[in-house]
């Protein structure tokens, strides 16, 4: 009786899978040795529906039949990964055979953010949000390819992408007898750095938004009518500021002791070195928070989890570092 009640909840749980993966599916996905990718079209037509469908309880209950998804889109690569036992090789534009090396990773990909329900012309309500912006469970990839990230090659799918993004159309849904519309605005902003800079065409040494180095950012006339307000669309990441900011608090703090405060610090000097060796162990046992430890697969462990506790818990930090600049955060 058990054995049956088992393969009677297996079977119906299957079953469940198939009619959810039938809903899930859709055509246009490519797949090759070098890359695989989803129309635009066809990803934002599929993950409107499957929203609408999810909120049908909440939206019964409204007589808006207008919608609005707002949507992230970026890119990032990645390296150094295992290499199969296997070729990826394809005939490129020129015809020749090219074997791709699928070590490296240039991944696009956007994020639902919220549905909006135009009530009227100038009212908008708010009908879904999604509160893990960051998390990669509404994470849908746009292309993946074999190809080690470039500023040349970042430059190419970006600009691809937002060719397929001027011809997007609305999505049409028939539900409980109304048809509903539903209009995607995608917003290119998931994005590091270094495709921040490759697509401004500026680098890590620079300004993003008006191109001037270290020497010329105070000075404020020094070509302020060439800055080009189309940059400001990409925003600006809090990321990587909240990960450097930490590294200068830090590093501020383990020079409080000495007795006229450098920058320049030698490796010789033990007061700080061994300040340093406190803080950082103080803040562990406190918040479990690993500061500045190397990762065995390069770089250290001053991630955006760590800075974003380290400055949720500013009472704590403050109290490790006794730095009256904390508690003004």
């Amino acid at each position: 009786m058990i054995e049956m009640n088992l393969c009677c909840l297996w079977t119906d749980n299957y079953g469940n899978a198939k009619i959810v993966m039938r809903y899930s599916s859709f055509s246009g996905i490519t797949i090759k040795p070098s890359a695989a990718e989803v129309p635009l079209q066809s990803l934002v037509d599929h993950t409107n529906k499957r929203l609408i469908e999810s909120h049908r309880s909440i939206l019964a209950g409204s007589a808006c039949n207008t919608f609005e998804i707002n949507y992230k889109w970026g890119c990032d690569g990645s390296s150094n990964h295992s290499r199969y036992k296997q070729n990826f090789v394809e005939t490129d534009e020129d015809g020749e055979l090219r074997e791709y090396n699928d070590s490296h990773i240039f991944s696009m990909a956007l994020v639902p953010l919220q549905l909006i329900g135009r009530i009227s012309e100038h009212e908008r309500d708010i009908f879904w949000k999604n509160d893990l912006p960051s998390s990669v469970s509404l994470c849908r990839p746009i292309k993946l390819i074999f190809l080690k990230e470039s500023a040349q090659l970042t430059r190419n799918e970006v600009e691809k992408v937002r060719d397929q993004i001027k011809n997007l159309r609305p999505t049409e849904i028939l539900q409980d007898g109304r048809t509903i519309t539903v209009y995607s605005s995608l917003i290119l902003s998931m994005m590091d750095t270094k495709v921040v800079n490759d697509l401004t065409e500026t680098n890590s040494q620079s300004c993003s938004f008006c191109g001037k180095s270290g020497k010329n950012l105070n000075d404020a006339t020094n070509d302020l009518n060439e800055t080009n307000a189309e940059k400001f669309s990409r925003g600006f990441s809090p990321l990587h500021c909240y990960i450097r900011t930490m590294e200068l608090f830090l590093k501020v703090a383990y020079r409080l002791k000495m007795e006229k405060p450098t920058w320049p610090v030698a490796k010789s000097n033990e007061a700080v070195r061994q300040r340093e060796a406190t803080i950082r162990a103080e803040i562990k046992r406190r918040l479990g928070l690993r500061i500045s430890e190397p990762l065995p697969s390069g770089g250290n462990s001053n991630d955006g989890n760590t800075s974003r506790t380290f400055f949720k818990e500013w009472r704590s930090t403050g109290e490790n570092v006794h730095h009256s600049s904390y508690y003004q955060l």
